[in-house]
């Protein structure tokens, strides 16, 4: 998400916002539609909260202070991480 909004003239931190604000929304409509449609393991509730309230704390204080290409380049980097470790775990 973070690379399609970069081709906009905002700030790389604004860019962030927008995304971690509609990244809330689709989280909250699942939440609705799983907790009446899902299996719930609510022993891993409180883990996944207290770390999602530290990465909403310490993630925007990063992003103020990072310079904005470094932090493209470390998204981008991570995400051909990722990419390759889906792909090697699908087809070997």
């Amino acid at each position: 998400m973070l690379a399609i909004m970069a081709t906009n003239d905002l700030d790389f931190p604004v860019n962030n916002a927008i995304k971690n604000f509609a990244s809330l929304i689709a989280n909250f409509v699942a939440f609705i539609v799983y907790i009446f449609t899902a299996n719930i393991y609510w022993s891993m509730v409180l883990p996944l909260g207290i770390g999602l309230f530290i990465g909403g704390y310490v993630g925007p204080m990063l992003v103020r202070h990072i310079p904005a290409l470094i932090m493209r380049r470390v998204i981008i980097g991570l995400a051909f991480v990722l990419a390759g470790y889906l792909f090697v775990q699908e087809y070997f």
